[in-house]
């Protein structure tokens, strides 16, 4: 069968999400995390959930981001800075047509 050579996981809020980084742990694949959440947007005040999404943050690769916000969350959960690639996300309004 075909083997990635990297997987790209875009949540944790899922036991789908688990499963792919567990199983990519097993098969010795790289995995990447795609991250938009931030402290505004993620809350928790759970310790047993933010303890769960800080072992889940820092089993990854490398991280992508798309704003310097999802980089600080990750950073928050201990992620290392130097594997984080942050872009920028680039919002745009579109004019109406027809006034």
């Amino acid at each position: 069968g075909l083997k990635p050579d990297v997987i790209i996981i875009t949540g944790y809020d899922s036991v789908v999400y688990w499963e792919a980084l567990i199983c990519a742990k097993i098969l010795n694949i790289k995995i990447i995390f795609w991250n938009g959440s931030t402290n505004l947007s993620s809350k928790s005040q759970n310790n047993v959930v933010n303890f769960m999404k800080r072992l889940f943050i820092n089993s990854f690769d490398g991280y992508y981001t798309y704003g310097t916000l999802a980089t600080k969350y990750l950073e928050s959960f201990g992620a290392n800075s130097k594997k984080i690639i942050t872009s920028l996300t680039v919002y745009i309004q579109l004019l109406p047509l027809f006034p």
